[in-house]
């Protein structure tokens, strides 16, 4: 590079940071202005001053809702009499891995037609 672009260079470089530096004083400017004039409204509109916390009563325990249970879901074979459940012969999935493993391991050549 020549000396006439490492001019250019550091000119381009300069007026950046006088626009970086511009704009950050300006952000800083417009937040100092909007905290007070938050900080002027929050003392306009609450006039009353916060209680600690240790003062303040504690909170009663209270009831809102009671549990519900349908009847047919407490006695599922009273709703469905002689009928089996629909997904009721299902077996979990842990459930059969436990029972995949447990053939694997103790029958290794009837594993497949167990599983």
């Amino acid at each position: 590079m020549s000396v006439q672009e490492d001019t250019q260079v550091y000119t381009s470089i300069s007026r950046l940071m006088v626009i970086f530096d511009n704009s950050v004083k300006s952000l800083l400017d417009t937040v100092q202005k909007s905290l007070s004039r938050a900080e002027r409204d929050n003392d306009l509109i609450y006039h009353h001053d916060v209680p600690p916390s240790a003062s303040l009563p504690p909170i009663q325990e209270t009831s809102l809702a009671t549990a519900t249970i349908p009847p047919g879901l407490l006695d599922p074979k009273s709703v469905l009499g002689s009928m089996n459940p629909l997904f009721g012969s299902l077996i979990g999935w842990g459930a059969l891995e436990a029972i995949s493993k447990y053939f694997h391991v103790y029958f290794p050549l009837d594993a497949q037609s167990y599983c």
